[in-house]
């Protein structure tokens, strides 16, 4: 994997828990598809460019990879597409449809659950198997082994 996209995975991460904690662990990065050594220098990147702010825990000189990160101002900004990345960032999106406004830094990939949503209403079956179907989405939406399995499979097909 590349940087560009390991930074988009650790950053895209910092913005959907934001709200949630007030500081990331090591544990908040689990399923995504990169080493410790490989988050260590994302972290230690996006830092640098005033995207996050990270704390890695230093003993006897030596960073420990269990740190605490929080995205900052910048970093949502580059999520939400409303500034230019000043690092090349790839932003795999499988959480729902967001308005991201693209430039020659980041590069985005949306699975729009909306419209998916709105496919499984229009489809041609009862009532109850639309819900069992909206149900069994929303479920696996929010999985993220099948996430990353998403992201995977949307960073292999958009040639990037």
């Amino acid at each position: 994997m590349k940087d560009d996209e390991a930074r988009g995975l650790v950053l895209q991460r910092l913005y959907n828990i934001r709200h949630e904690v007030p500081q990331a662990s090591l544990n908040h990065f689990d399923g995504l598809p990169i080493s410790n050594a490989v988050l260590f220098n994302i972290l230690d990147q996006l830092a640098q460019e005033n995207m996050i702010e990270w704390l890695p825990h230093r003993v006897s000189g030596v960073v420990n990879i269990f740190a605490n990160a929080h995205i900052k101002v910048l970093g949502v900004k580059v999520i939400e597409g409303t500034v230019t990345s000043p690092i090349a960032i790839k932003i795999i999106n499988v959480q729902g449809s967001h308005n991201v406004v693209g430039d020659h830094n980041v590069q985005t990939f949306n699975l729009d659950a909306e419209k998916i949503i709105a496919n499984i209403n229009s489809a041609g079956a009862s009532i109850t198997e639309k819900e069992e179907a909206k149900s069994l989405f929303k479920k696996v939406m929010e999985n993220p082994l099948v996430k990353g399995a998403i992201e995977l499979w949307a960073k292999a097909h958009t040639g990037t």
